[in-house]
């Protein structure tokens, strides 16, 4: 019954981000069809990407009374309730891996609401201080997407390193953890580097403003970096887009090296439920094994 419940939410969690994305890209088409003529960045309409929606809700709907303050209202909502739910939630994991683990004893109900309440407020503090470092990094999208991908592509190698390496150990999964991580780091650093020297430039739909129903002139740049794109190392030219496969590739393969050279998992003995059907072969059944002859388990 479990198991169902499970299922259906994981199905209904899937069904829900089809919707989300398909209606994004639709809303994406329709911005394109509506300015492709007539950039409102290029125009001076709007100086970043996050603020051509806002722009075209006003424009394509804003004669509706309501419907500028419900979008408006959607956005605020869903970034705040988005944030609240991933403060808490890292305010939980800290007080559960971290505090608990330096008190001498587990402390009253009261006294833990009122770790978790500060521990709270001090990664709210953070997170909303980081607003303005993010402001500097470019478009949202990218940013997210970046972050995103990489910290997507190392959690999905883990889960599958486990389900379908049943000789990995901890020791494999941290130094694929590890590496995967600073590499990642590394990547997305260099890509901004460049990207704010303006030797990477993102590439874009063709837009122009022949329709704009004023004048645009656009001042030429006084000064041009001599340095070219194809001059910048490839790994810093990666599409962002390939930052999940390279840190899922990067983190199974150091996962199963690692784990082979130092001597693997101390024994396969272990639930079949919790390997891929494809790796049932390779488990040592338990009730073939005396206790004592399996160690850690």
């Amino acid at each position: 019954c479990g198991y169902n419940i499970q299922a259906l939410s994981l199905f209904w969690y899937v069904v829900g981000c089809v919707f989300f994305f398909s209606s994004a890209c639709y809303i994406g088409l329709a911005m394109y069809t509506m300015y492709k003529d007539c950039d409102p960045i290029t125009a001076g309409l709007a100086r970043k990407p996050e603020q051509v929606t806002p722009m075209f809700v006003l424009e394509a709907v804003g004669h509706i009374k309501g419907i500028p303050g419900l979008f408006l209202s959607g956005v605020f909502a869903a970034a705040l309730s988005t944030m609240a739910t991933a403060i808490n939630a890292v305010a939980a994991i800290i007080y559960e891996d971290f505090i608990v683990a330096l008190l001498k004893k587990r402390p009253q109900d009261k006294v833990a609401s009122r770790y978790m309440k500060w521990t709270s407020l001090i990664i709210g503090i953070i997170t909303v201080s980081l607003v303005f470092l993010v402001e500097k990094l470019g478009a949202v999208v990218v940013i997210s997407s970046m972050f995103g991908g990489a910290v997507a592509g190392i959690m999905v190698g883990l889960f599958t390193l486990g389900i379908l390496a049943p000789f990995a150990n901890v020791t494999g999964a941290f130094w694929g953890f590890g590496v995967s991580a600073v590499y990642m780091a590394w990547t997305i650093i260099g890509f901004n580097y460049y990207n704010q020297s303006g030797v990477i430039k993102y590439k874009k739909l063709d837009f122009s403003t022949k329709e704009c129903p004023f004048n645009v002139t656009s001042a030429a740049e006084v000064w041009e970096n001599q340095m070219k794109e194809e001059d910048v190392f490839p790994v810093y030219r990666l599409s962002i887009f390939w930052y999940s496969v390279v840190s899922f590739i990067m983190t199974m393969v150091i996962g199963i090296v690692v784990s082979k050279l130092t001597g693997g998992r101390e024994s396969t003995v272990a639930e079949k439920k919790l390997f891929h059907p494809f790796v049932h072969k390779y488990l040592i059944k338990k009730d073939d094994i005396k206790l004592g002859d399996v160690n850690g388990y």
